[in-house]
């Protein structure tokens, strides 16, 4: 296991070098009071997500995320997520999830890193789903374009490609609105959604959140609800993003939930 970590370590210092050398024209990192870059991840933070769907199902999802420093200039965040999928005539359906995401961060320039998820439904003995991708992210002020591309696989589909690409505009320090594509189950999706933020205090703060997805068949599937955001200093929502936990690796139970929710087919679940 130390030899596995070692050697995606390496691999991933090579990609984030050879990215920070493509922006290497762009103003470096935010400097701290006392001369000293930020780093990967302002401290060890987590964040808490409760949301139902509005889509007239019944359908909820809960998860936490927990993301931690490695060094400087490397990060690692672990999620757990559980949530219940409306099967309609087959009733409501458990859905667990977790996830783990290894990256180095430039706080002011953006993200690379690896990810990998496991999906296990409470159907049919038990269906289980996979996906491994490379995870990005590219801060351009008030603009962030974050995503992932890599393949799934699993039960009832064959392994192939998988994509998540999102447009965050931050109006407001602590507010986002979003646009982005999706690809997953064989169906693509177009995602859409909101973040506000509140209430920051004693390193803590709440937000209230909508995230969306309109498949190709007309199908969709949406979440709102809260998210609690634990960390060590009072900061805005775009700081959040950047310095503690990356909105590219905390959406996992909702786009779970929604690329579930639009691969539905009458009669098959």
């Amino acid at each position: 296991m130390n030899q596995v970590v070692r050697t995606s370590l390496v691999a991933l210092m090579t990609i984030a070098q050879s990215f920070n050398l493509a922006l290497a024209s762009e103003p470096g990192p935010a400097p701290e009071p006392g001369g000293q870059s930020l780093p990967a991840v302002d401290g060890i933070n987590g964040k808490l997500i409760f949301g139902r769907a509005v889509d007239g199902t019944d359908s909820y999802a809960i998860g936490g995320a927990v993301t931690l420093p490695i060094g400087d200039a490397f990060g690692l965040q672990i999620d757990a997520d559980a949530g219940q999928l409306d099967g309609v005539t087959l009733g409501n359906i458990p859905v667990y999830l977790g996830a783990a995401h290894l990256f180095w961060r430039n706080p002011s320039k953006g993200l690379v890193g690896f990810y990998g998820d496991y999906a296990y439904v409470d159907l049919a003995g038990g269906l289980k789903f996979y996906t491994a991708a490379v995870e990005g992210g590219l801060y351009l002020d008030r603009f962030t374009v974050d995503g992932l591309v890599g393949v799934r696989d699993g039960d009832l589909i064959e392994i192939g490609f998988y994509d998540r690409i999102r447009l965050l505009y931050y109006p407001l320090d602590d507010l986002n609105i979003h646009v982005g594509h999706s690809y997953a189950f064989e169906n693509h999706s177009l995602l859409y959604g909101a973040e506000w933020a509140f209430g920051s205090k004693s390193g803590a703060a709440a937000s209230l959140f909508v995230a969306g997805a309109l498949g190709e068949g007309g199908g969709s599937a949406t979440l709102a609800g809260l998210k609690f955001y634990l960390g060590h200093s009072d900061k805005s929502l775009i700081k959040r993003h950047r310095e503690d936990d990356p909105p590219a690796s905390s959406e996992t139970i909702q786009l779970t939930y929604q690329s579930l929710r639009l691969h539905q087919r009458p009669g098959q679940w």
